[in-house]
């Protein structure tokens, strides 16, 4: 009996205790569950909007698009980007580029339908996956209505932003099969959204693909270019208007390459910008134009300007000074023959750190030049605060001398005023005698165009220098 009840004590001592141990494994597993939802939340949710992230959207759209039972119903995949957010976080900081994604998030999501699948994918970019769609025109009113929510401003605590924004939509099953390459073609058509004006939307085609097909293979060529003798500079003469002769050049990009043969330098030029090589591009053509100008000096030819453009990029920081200064150090080309060419949107992109530079740069002795005037913001009221030495009238402004009176009036005017100021004008784009005649009058100093010469090689160059130095002799 009493060994009996020690049984049944020890007996009901572990029943309690395996009782209690499942009891605590039960709050374990309740733990790790929560844990887990909570760590799932965290790996499948965007922290700034609380929308779904990227990874979400993959498992969520390819589980939608697979598991139709047979019946494959159309969708769409949807890509938006804001334009220009970056100027907001630039200006106003990231606080609120911050407050701004939550707003354009929260407004958006109140367009979403039942079945819509909506994620914020990075930076200023969302997807969407719009559910069984009924129609393109159906389609087109909802990309319509996504566009329009940016045509209202957005207040953000103390500041109010106007933003635009850029759609691209691929269709399921027409544009692809995989949620991947339905992104990758609405990225595209988003991209020639943006390309076409931005604030649009557009849907995509096959021929979008071969557009980003020849971008990609032109960036692979430039990386290469200068090393395979694929880029080249051709000179277009400029001429004094009242004497004829050549007072000097500028230097144009060309590319030439031997697998897809001559490539137009407007289109290859926005390439090489938006794949980060225009900066070294720009810097080679700097030193090329120097190194060939110093050439013609050392053959004895009459000292003249070299003029090259100068993009943005190479712009940023100081770093362009240092470059001038090497360039014309190692190629002993005297800093007066040199003109560096800025057009005024470059210019007014930051316009005081651009005026520091142009101050500096003029400090060498090297020459400045305004390109494109008449196409941008065209003010006297900047120009007097800047150092330069040359007016270039752009050559859609100098078309327009023959036709319209009012033209013909302004370019007077710019050219009377340039000149009060002790600046010269060159036009460009000069054709027509009808335009040479008018600009004349007008007591235009430089001409550039056709009506004398297109742009030469340094051969061609050379050769039209000669004939010029044997007229001058004569």
């Amino acid at each position: 009996s009493s060994m009996f009840n020690r049984m049944i004590t020890i007996i009901h001592t572990n029943y309690t205790e395996a009782i209690h141990a499942k009891n605590k494994l039960e709050e374990k597993q309740y733990e790790l569950e929560e844990t887990n939802n909570t760590l799932e939340k965290i790996a499948y949710t965007d922290c700034l909007t609380g929308l779904a992230n990227r990874a979400a959207f993959l498992r969520d759209a390819t589980n939608l698009l697979h598991n139709h039972d047979g019946n494959i119903a159309r969708h769409a995949i949807i890509f938006l980007d804001l334009d220009n957010f970056k100027n907001v976080n630039d200006t106003l900081g990231h606080d609120y580029g911050d407050l701004l994604l939550q707003q354009v998030s929260s407004k958006l999501s109140s367009f979403m339908g039942e079945g819509d699948i909506f994620a914020r994918t990075g930076g200023d970019e969302f997807l969407v996956l719009r559910n069984k769609v009924e129609s393109t025109t159906e389609l087109d009113q909802f990309a319509s209505t996504l566009v329009s929510i940016a045509n209202h401003p957005f207040v953000l605590d103390d500041e109010t932003v106007q933003i635009s924004m850029s759609i691209g939509v691929a269709l399921f099953p027409q544009n692809g099969l995989t949620v991947t390459e339905l992104i990758k073609n609405a990225d595209i058509a988003m991209y020639s959204a943006k390309t076409s004006g931005k604030n649009n939307y557009m849907f995509f085609n096959s021929s979008m693909e071969d557009e980003v097909n020849r971008k990609n293979e032109i960036a692979d060529i430039l990386r290469d270019a200068i090393a395979n003798n694929e880029l080249y500079l051709v000179y277009q003469p400029q001429t004094n208007i009242r004497e004829g002769g050549v007072i000097g050049s500028e230097a144009l990009m060309r590319l030439r390459s031997s697998y897809l043969g001559y490539i137009s330098p407007a289109e290859f030029i926005p390439v090489a910008e938006e794949c980060g090589l225009i900066d070294t591009l720009g810097n080679w053509a700097l030193e090329e134009a120097c190194r060939f100008n110093k050439s013609l000096i050392d053959q004895g030819f009459t000292p003249r300007t070299v003029s090259v453009n100068v993009s943005s990029v190479q712009l940023k920081g100081n770093k362009i000074l240092p470059t001038i200064r090497r360039i014309l150090s190692e190629t002993q080309m005297p800093p007066e023959y040199l003109e560096i060419e800025l057009t005024e949107s470059v210019l007014m992109h930051s316009i005081d750190h651009n005026l520091y530079l142009m101050n500096e740069i003029k400090k060498m002795g090297v020459h400045i030049a305004l390109d494109d005037f008449g196409t941008g913001y065209s003010s006297f009221n900047y120009l007097t605060s800047m150092p330069i030495n040359t007016l270039k009238i752009d050559k859609s402004f100098i078309d327009g001398i023959c036709v319209q009176e009012k033209d013909r009036y302004i370019a007077e005017t710019i050219i009377s005023l340039a000149h009060k100021m002790n600046i010269a004008v060159v036009a460009e784009g000069v054709e027509e005698q009808e335009q040479l005649d008018i600009l004349q009058h007008s007591d235009c100093d430089i001409i550039q165009g056709y009506i004398f010469s297109k742009p030469l090689t340094d051969k061609e160059y050379i050769e039209l220098l000669a004939g010029n130095s044997d007229e001058e002799e004569e």
